[in-house]
């Protein structure tokens, strides 16, 4: 691990990570490209699954040969109205699938664009966390990928009343595109290390969360939102320096770890390809994507 701290946020960055039960190759064993990539090249199609729509569904259509990947918490704009991913997903080539997503634009139902397109921002950390505590409550009753709307639209809500912006539709991306700037200054402290292919942030003591990818691009790519993620829940707070050293890092990385090894789990058949593993928790969020003993991604939140 290597550290970086700037204010109240640590990083650490991640290589090759072994994590408890599974034992999966290492990074960069598996060919895949990122949904925002997909998008800018058109070998994906991201759209309303029909004319009419559905809240909670969107439909992707993979044109090309290649594996495209779509984290937990990606946001999407455009079409009828913003949405952001209940889970992360692995679409195969030349194959299509409905996905389950959560609105984060109230007050919007009609087409601002036919097809959806990918900001250079993810969902804050929070929002995340309670959204995938929502989506395995309703897995484990046999419900699928779904949150709970209406907890998403109060977290929306949350994030006005804390930064005193106020969106007409009640939309998360034109809150965080208000405060775009100030969130692009605090993470230009903070650089990609090559080879990485994960990173564990802290604030003081606390963990905030662990995000781990198969490809060390893709984590370069996802490395600023992760940040930014971050930052959106912390910067407010109280902007100490951080003093968290090395091994400290290291033992509540941990503990951590060694709470999650005992913590209850199932595995559920992914949104597209591939297997989830999920944790059973209100304290935290934990889920993992493998295909082929390929873990995708890993990821947890506790902020």
């Amino acid at each position: 691990m290597k550290n970086v701290s700037f204010e109240n946020l640590s990083f650490y960055k991640l290589k090759s990570f072994g994590l408890l039960q599974y034992r999966t190759t290492d990074a960069d064993s598996f060919e895949y490209i990122s949904s925002g990539t997909a998008i800018k090249n058109d070998f994906i199609s991201v759209q309303e699954i029909s004319e009419q729509g559905s809240v909670n569904n969107i439909n992707v259509i993979n044109k090309s040969p290649h594996y495209i990947f779509f984290m937990d918490g990606d946001v999407l704009v455009g079409a009828k109205q913003n949405r952001v991913l209940n889970t992360s997903v692995l679409l195969e080539p030349d194959k299509n699938a409905d996905i389950t997503v959560s609105c984060i634009e109230q007050g919007r139902w009609r087409h601002k664009s036919e097809k959806f397109s990918k900001p250079d921002y993810i969902a804050p950390a929070m929002l995340r966390k309670q959204k995938n505590i929502n989506v395995n409550r309703n897995l484990n009753s046999g419900r699928s990928y779904y949150s709970d709307q209406g907890e998403v639209w109060a977290n929306v809500g949350d994030y006005e009343a804390r930064y005193s912006r106020k969106s007409d539709t009640s939309d998360l991306s034109e809150i965080i595109e208000s405060v775009q700037e100030e969130y692009d200054t605090f993470i230009k402290h903070f650089h990609c290390y090559e080879n990485a292919n994960g990173l564990a942030m802290f604030t003081e003591d606390k963990i905030i969360s662990i995000e781990i990818f198969n490809r060390t691009d893709i984590y370069s790519e996802y490395f600023p939102k992760l940040l930014k993620s971050a930052a959106i829940e912390i910067h407010h707070r109280n902007k100490n320096e951080s003093s968290l050293q090395m091994d400290d890092a290291s033992g509540l990385l941990k503990s951590e770890l060694e709470k999650l090894g005992k913590a209850k789990h199932k595995e559920f058949k992914g949104l597209a390809a591939g297997v989830e593993k999920r944790y059973d928790s209100e304290e935290f969020s934990c889920h993992s994507l493998l295909y082929n003993d390929n873990r995708i991604h890993f990821s947890f939140l506790n902020v």
